[in-house]
């Protein structure tokens, strides 16, 4: 059967829409350099999490949602949204890593 001009031209519109999309997938897969940034950024985000989670199971004894919860600001430790200052939890975090460098190498 034959087909009608804007059945022809529904499909070539398909097709354009599909091919669109294929070179955006190519040109993301060459783009190394944005790719790694974008590693770099997500790795660094899940750092962040991890240090808040553990700063509060530290300070709070809690949940890691509690400083979320209740706006907890006290000593040098500061909100998210103020830019965070975890030098107090680099301070632990190193303690932890000396110990057990020196249990390790004392034997």
């Amino acid at each position: 059967m034959a087909k009608g001009k804007d059945e022809i031209r529904d499909e070539i519109e398909e097709t354009r829409r599909q091919m669109g999309d294929t070179i955006d997938a190519l040109a993301y897969k060459a783009d190394v350099k944005s790719r790694a940034k974008e590693s770099l950024h997500d790795a660094t985000e899940d750092g962040k999490r991890a240090l808040r989670e553990v700063r509060n199971r530290i300070f709070d004894g809690g949940s890691p949602d509690t400083h979320a919860d209740y706006g907890y600001q006290s000593g040098s430790l500061v909100g998210e949204e103020e830019g965070e200052n975890l030098t107090p939890v680099y301070f632990i975090a190193g303690g932890f890593v000396l110990g057990g460098l020196l249990l390790l190498f004392s034997r």
